[in-house]
């Protein structure tokens, strides 16, 4: 049996644009957002920014 999702799509580029991740989440009102991420990125502290920034903004996280 297939299955439909439909995801929110928003690609920020460019210097700053972690910055702007908590207004992003907050503006789609997503209250769990999941990470997805690869080993690189993981092991290099990179998903730990992104997760660190989505708790500061009072978000509880996943990170696959």
């Amino acid at each position: 049996m297939p299955t439909s999702a439909a995801f929110p799509r928003h690609v920020l580029i460019g210097g700053g644009a972690l910055g702007e991740l908590s207004a992003l989440i907050n503006a789609l009102s997503l209250h769990r957002p999941l990470v997805v991420t690869d080993p690189f990125l993981a092991e290099s502290g990179a998903a730990g920014r992104v997760l660190n920034l989505l708790a500061a903004a009072g978000k509880s996280t996943a990170l696959f």
